[in-house]
């Protein structure tokens, strides 16, 4: 954790959670091959299955390994960059709650406008986070790839918040 001058906290990536989890995907997509030419499928299938599942999941691991930050708790609200949450101005966000999914620690965000939230998201972020909604689920910060306590985020969170409403 870092406090810059201008007040913004930014959190680091714990890059051995990040390495951690691109093995996995690495050899989730090995064995996914494997099965596949063990059924009978040709080696262009398993090709495509492969690469299409490195493509999807690696992009996104591979951003976690940012030098500038991937949760940073600014004036003005939380840009998250450990998943598609993107940016949550202070005054769209409720209460937060500390989860576990996956294996990994998260703070989900009751928002208190989420139409609102939604109109300041970009075209493909509001598009996913619709279903999201829709579904019941809550906007979340997954914290488990962070070096940083998940309680101290969530405390820091909720200062920032708390100073902001008053």
């Amino acid at each position: 954790m870092q406090t810059t001058g201008s007040g913004q906290v930014v959190f680091r990536t714990n890059r051995r959670v990040v390495v951690t989890r691109l093995i996995y995907v690495l050899v989730y997509t090995l064995v996914v091959g494997g099965l596949m030419m063990l059924v009978g499928l040709g080696g262009t299938a398993v090709a495509i299955a492969v690469l299409a599942l490195l493509a999807l999941t690696s992009p996104k691991l591979l951003n976690l390994l940012r030098k500038d930050g991937t949760l940073i708790i600014a004036a003005d609200g939380i840009r998250d960059r450990t998943s598609p949450l993107g940016f949550v101005q202070w005054d769209h966000i409720g209460e937060t709650t500390l989860t576990r999914s996956l294996g990994l620690e998260m703070i989900e965000l009751e928002l208190t406008d989420a139409s609102g939230w939604l109109k300041s998201l970009p075209w493909h972020r509001r598009i996913l986070h619709k279903s999201v909604l829709k579904r019941g689920l809550l906007p979340r910060i997954v914290v488990g790839f962070l070096e940083a306590d998940p309680r101290e985020v969530k405390r820091i969170i909720d200062e920032r918040k708390g100073r902001v409403e008053s």
